[in-house]
């Protein structure tokens, strides 16, 4: 019985030792916190993705991934920029080289006034035949008469426009060596008296020489040049895609680190509010044969 009081005893002497301690902890090794606010950090994600990572705790590893990704898209953003507009002044330079209004204008002249085409569907209400300068334009052909947009677009995207390209004359409309016009051999469809085609005139121009087995195949509605600015302009549109697609993953970024630095907040918060490295406690120790209790200042690392 007595050794029993003794025990109880000695329990209630280090329960009130052991809340003295931890009143003591508080009191002579107290670490300072604040708890960061997941708003702050939000924002901060959001101007900057990373930052409120790097707010919340310079720890996270996300604090480090959102600007890397950012600087990668943004280097690709003005990469893409830059080789798509370069691109662009490459293949509107092409056009001012090898593509003639003047060629377009007198072949579709000459293909409206062809008899066996039709009037009705290739010429404007107000055509007038007997006018020399009087191509056509405004009906079937609306080609712009200034290098706009649409008329980087229309020669590249219409076969209506093709008759303008440098070799698509000299193999269907002069005689090689010079600009002189003799007229294309128009193929129109019994039909519906549409054009569809023409013959070769020039067969020793050296487009011709070249790409011949495609000429033929296609029979007036191809153009080497032409399908090389298809190309350039292809190629543009791709790297302004790419372009577009940065954009679209810096919106991406920061839409992503915002959300996740309000998760980072949270994390950081809990894990501080419920743990703290100093400590004291009660610990029995055993010495020269005894047990004896004892106080012991810990601290995590």
């Amino acid at each position: 019985m007595k050794k029993s009081v003794i025990i109880l005893a000695m329990m209630a002497m280090m329960l009130w030792i052991n809340l003295s301690a931890e009143e003591l902890v508080n009191d002579i090794f107290q670490v300072e916190y604040s708890q960061k606010d997941a708003r702050t950090a939000m924002l901060f994600s959001a101007l900057i993705p990373g930052s409120g990572q790097f707010y919340a705790n310079q720890r996270a590893i996300t604090a480090y991934i959102f600007p890397v990704l950012e600087i990668g898209l943004w280097f690709g953003y003005f990469y893409y920029r830059s080789e798509g507009e370069d691109i662009t002044k490459q293949y509107e330079q092409f056009a001012i080289q090898y593509y003639s209004r003047e060629y377009q204008y007198s072949a579709q002249k000459s293909l409206i006034d062809n008899p066996l085409s039709d009037d009705n569907f290739y010429a404007p209400d107000d055509y007038d035949p007997t006018n020399p300068t009087d191509y056509g334009s405004g009906g079937h052909f609306r080609l712009d008469e200034d290098n706009t947009q649409h008329f980087y677009e229309d020669i590249g995207k219409y076969n209506k426009y093709i008759f303008g390209w440098q070799d698509w004359v000299e193999i269907y409309a002069t005689i090689e060596g010079t600009s002189t016009w003799t007229g294309p051999h128009w193929i129109i469809d019994e039909g519906d008296k549409k054009w569809k085609g023409n013959d070769p005139i020039n067969t020793e121009s050296d487009y011709y020489d070249m790409y011949h087995d495609i000429y033929n195949y296609n029979n007036g509605i191809y153009s080497v040049l032409r399908a090389e600015y298809i190309e350039m302009r292809k190629d543009a549109e791709t790297n302004f895609d790419n372009k577009r697609l940065c954009t679209y993953g810096l919106l991406f970024n920061h839409l992503l680190a915002t959300i996740d630095a309000a998760r980072v907040t949270r994390r950081y918060n809990i894990d501080h509010l419920t743990y703290n490295q100093w400590g004291i406690k009660i610990a029995p120790t055993y010495a020269e044969g005894n047990i004896n209790p004892s106080l012991m200042l810990t601290y995590k690392f």
